[in-house]
C-alpha cells in the first residue's frame, strides 16, 4: 500500500488525470442512456384524447400537411389556368362585341337609307298627266333598286 502512496505522491498529476478521465468516460456513458431512455419515453407519449402516440399523430398530421399542400398546389394551377381562359374568352367577348356594334351601325345607316327611299316612294307622283307620273314612279323605283 505504501508503494501506491508513494507513486501517488509523485504522480499526483497523471492520477488526477486519469480520475478526471474516469468521470468523464462515466458521464458520457450516463448521457448515452438518458439519451435514449427519453427517445423512448418520447415514442411512448400517448395523446389522452385521441389513445395514440403523439410520434404517430405527427406523423401521420405530416402526411396531411403533405396533402394539403399538394392539392393547394394543383388548385393554384388550376386557378391560374381559369383565369387564363376567363381573359381569353373576355378578349373574344370584346372583339365580338366591338364587331357587333359595328354591324350594329352598318345597319342603322341602311335604315336611314331605306326609310328616305320608301319616303322619296311614297311621295305622290309628279306629273301632269297619267304617263308622266308612271315616269316619275319608274324613275323613282329604278334609283331605289341601284
Amino acid at each position: 500500500m505504501t508503494v501506491i502512496l508513494s507513486l501517488l505522491a509523485k504522480h499526483w498529476k497523471v492520477a488526477l488525470a486519469g480520475v478526471f478521465v474516469l468521470a468523464l468516460c462515466v458521464q458520457q456513458w450516463r448521457i448515452g442512456n438518458l439519451k435514449a431512455d427519453l427517445g423512448e419515453a418520447r415514442a411512448a407519449l400517448v395523446n389522452p384524447l385521441t389513445k395514440k402516440t403523439w410520434q404517430s399523430e405527427a406523423l401521420r398530421d405530416a402526411r396531411d400537411l403533405k396533402t394539403c399542400r399538394d392539392s393547394n398546389a394543383n388548385l393554384d394551377a388550376s386557378l391560374s389556368r381559369q383565369s387564363a381562359a376567363v381573359a381569353a374568352w373576355k378578349a373574344e367577348g370584346d372583339q365580338r362585341l366591338a364587331e357587333a356594334e359595328k354591324g350594329l351601325q352598318h345597319a342603322l345607316r341602311g335604315r336611314q337609307r331605306a326609310e328616305a327611299q320608301a319616303r322619296d316612294l311614297m311621295r305622290p307622283p309628279v306629273g301632269i298627266d297619267a304617263c308622266a307620273r308612271m315616269e316619275d314612279i319608274d324613275a323613282r323605283v329604278m334609283e331605289t333598286l341601284r
